[in-house]
């Protein structure tokens, strides 16, 4: 196993221990062959989380209702998966992770 392989296994381990997510690889991007440690979806809320962090440092302050609708399309998304069984692509999981 190469150097970079290992690496990647540490951040793989770390993830699922610590942040939970699943990593199931159809739900996951990859990156030169090597699976994102976290699923798009997940991906997308740490990217949220970075940018809304970066903003509020900027100044800009959202109001309590704004951040509230745009948590309706991750809580639609996850519903029609979960009780549909109608599976979304990875571009509308980071999508709705990163709102």
């Amino acid at each position: 196993m190469n150097k970079h392989t290992e690496i990647w296994l540490k951040f793989m381990r770390f993830a699922k221990k610590y942040c939970r997510c699943h990593q199931i690889a159809d739900r996951s991007f990859f990156f030169y062959g090597y699976q994102f440690p976290l699923c798009s979806r997940c991906t997308g809320i740490v990217v949220g989380y970075f940018t809304s962090i970066i903003l509020s440092v900027c100044g800009c302050v959202f109001p309590i209702e704004l951040s509230l609708v745009l948590i309706i399309p991750i809580i639609i998304d996850g519903s029609i998966q979960f009780f549909l069984n109608i599976m979304s692509n990875n571009k509308k999981r980071f999508a709705t992770g990163f709102l």
